[in-house]
């Protein structure tokens, strides 16, 4: 049996992964999430304390947190862009 195996990657064009409506993250506010409670839910951000980065915009539940992100993005941002990395290995 001759078995070939190809590696697939899909790219979208925007570097982060923003839904139109709520932006990066569905509005969640990514600063709060690292001093979450275990069980505890997502803390939402506001349009009073926005912050655009990359073409997204980030939402936050204080201008404390907004300019934590500001002040250190890759800390906070998630991994990939908020993208799901796609790496298929399929036989042929």
């Amino acid at each position: 049996m001759n078995t070939r195996y190809c590696s697939v990657a899909i790219v979208d064009k925007a570097e982060i992964y923003s839904y139109r409506s709520k932006g990066a993250v569905k509005g969640v506010d990514v600063v709060a999430y690292f001093s979450l409670s275990e069980n505890a839910k997502a803390v939402k951000g506001s349009d009073e304390f926005r912050y655009e980065w990359k073409a997204a915009t980030w939402r936050f539940s204080s201008e404390e947190n907004r300019k934590a992100f500001s002040e250190s993005t890759e800390k906070y941002a998630p991994q990939y862009g908020g993208y799901l990395p796609l790496l298929s290995h399929m036989v042929l």
